[in-house]
């Protein structure tokens, strides 16, 4: 099947099932990489891989496409006792139907979300009109999607302690390696105008879109809400466009922290004003161009 472009006279409806068609490609192959690691001490058990989470259909929707980026998902996405709790309407039986699937990582934030984790990112996001909710009071415009770059499976410990664990280094490069290659696949098909990083530099160009130019700087928070030097030092956030499929994308790079995003709620605003300006600024050129 023949991709459409989304900035074409191709029509929305037929865009988004031609999207629906290639997540379910994708679904099944997430699985996949889920039975690879079957033996891997690493993977969270009980659990499933999360392709994405969000309402996908809002997002293809959206004034503004906008990602979020992880390293991959935490083991609380699967509380004990409850694994499945979070994915409204599925079973470790049911889990494995693509349709099904795919309708409950569209429902995660309708439901019991990890909020301790993506309540980090809200007021960045407001600042673009934009919000992970559907529905409620924090409901923008624009509804984002988050995803994660390095695997679609949880692990237990975090991302950051197995990739120094020597013991378990082949699982580590084995679980990279399919999730880099399905985090690209679903980025050309659901091709974000603006992803937010939360990772180092190095994650953020573990991958093979086309840069449109170096990293700059875009913010720098120097002291903490009561105007003393942060304890752990600079915080710096820096952007770069690239090119994903046919359409331009500004990626964000936020060093990852426990939690991620480790400014307070004001300095969040203002890095996301600061990225509406760029976009604004880059809708100009284009329209003079």
């Amino acid at each position: 099947m023949r991709s459409p472009r989304s900035g074409s006279s191709t029509s929305g409806a037929e865009w988004a099932n031609y999207v629906d068609a290639k997540l379910m490609e994708l679904a099944e192959e997430a699985w996949g990489a889920f039975d690879a690691a079957a033996s891997f001490t690493s993977v969270t058990r009980p659990s499933m891989p999360i392709l994405f989470f969000g309402d996908v259909h809002r997002y293809l929707a959206s004034p503004r496409r906008i990602v979020t980026v992880g390293l991959n998902p935490s083991d609380q996405e699967f509380p004990g006792g409850e694994p499945f709790r979070r994915f409204q309407g599925l079973t470790q039986g049911t889990a494995r139907q693509p349709r099904d699937y795919l309708n409950a990582l569209a429902r995660y934030f309708s439901g019991d979300p990890h909020w301790d984790w993506f309540r980090h990112f809200g007021p960045l996001l407001a600042a673009l009109d934009a919000s992970y909710e559907t529905e409620g009071p924090n409901r923008q415009p624009s509804t984002v999607l988050h995803t994660d770059i390095c695997s679609p499976l949880a692990t237990t410990p975090t991302w950051s302690k197995i990739k120094k664990d020597r013991m378990i280094r082949g699982e580590v490069e084995s679980l990279r390696r399919d999730g880099a290659r399905l985090w690209q696949e679903l980025m050309r098909q659901v091709r974000p105008s603006v992803a937010v990083f939360s990772a180092r530099r190095e994650v953020c160009d573990a991958h093979s879109f086309e840069p449109l130019g170096d990293w700059r700087a875009l913010h720098t928070v120097t002291t903490n809400r009561f105007g003393a030097p942060r304890r752990n030092g600079l915080y710096e956030i820096s952007f770069r466009w690239h090119k994903v499929e046919d359409q331009d994308c500004l990626f964000i790079q936020c060093p990852n922290g426990i939690p991620p995003l480790p400014i307070d709620l004001a300095e969040k605003g203002v890095v996301g004003r600061k990225i509406m300006r760029l976009l604004g600024d880059e809708a100009m050129a284009s329209a003079s161009a």
